[in-house]
């Protein structure tokens, strides 16, 4: 019985710490977002390095494969600042301390899409961007929604895939393709820095 007891007092204490790890703000109207910092990457990767932190690869920001949206191009692993001031019509606002770093992981939720951020040392990089219905698709052309065949005739023999996902590495990154029934069913930009 007194195992029994302490198993549960064990399972609550950690169902508690989890609840306090983050809040959600939702924020209306457009986003504006103070410069803090004016260090440059490649230095606070030094110091990401010297405190045995994952890097940011600045310098491979911007390859791979881009996101659209709002007429702004977006970047996995890129500085997200610029983006965070250009995107408009922001629907909510998370932020929870990080799993892998000390600092923040911040979500944005705007419409058709999620833009999920890391931080190095205060500076907020694009960890992810995840669409979310139709209303958005890849600049090369495919949404959810679409067969799993126009992944294939678009963006040429994956990485890896099986029934449930189609995944294409490029330049540090990830874009994955998550199929139901011969469906797209979830379209993801993924960063390969915290792997």
């Amino acid at each position: 019985m007194r195992k029994i007891v302490k198993k549960t007092a064990i399972v609550i204490l950690l169902a508690f710490t989890l609840v306090g790890c983050g809040e959600e703000r939702v924020i209306e109207g457009t986003v504006t977002n103070a410069v803090t910092d004016n260090g440059t990457a490649e230095a606070e990767n030094e110091a990401a390095t010297a405190a045995g932190e994952p890097q940011n690869d600045s310098e491979n920001a911007g390859q791979g494969y881009i996101f659209e949206a709002q007429g702004v191009a977006i970047a996995i692993d890129a500085d997200a600042e610029a983006y965070i001031e250009a995107l408009t019509e922001l629907i909510s606002y998370y932020e929870a301390p990080s799993c892998a770093f000390g600092d923040l992981d911040k979500i944005y939720t705007y419409s058709g899409f999620e833009l999920d951020t890391y931080s190095i040392n205060g500076r907020d990089y694009v960890k992810s961007i995840i669409l979310q219905d139709d209303s958005v698709m890849t600049p090369e052309g495919v949404c959810i929604g679409d067969a799993a065949e126009k992944i294939e005739e678009i963006y040429g023999a994956a990485s890896s895939a099986d029934d449930e996902m189609m995944l294409y590495v490029k330049d540090n990154m990830k874009l994955c393709f998550l199929i139901r029934e011969g469906q797209v069913v979830s379209i993801e930009y993924l960063s390969t820095v915290l792997d």
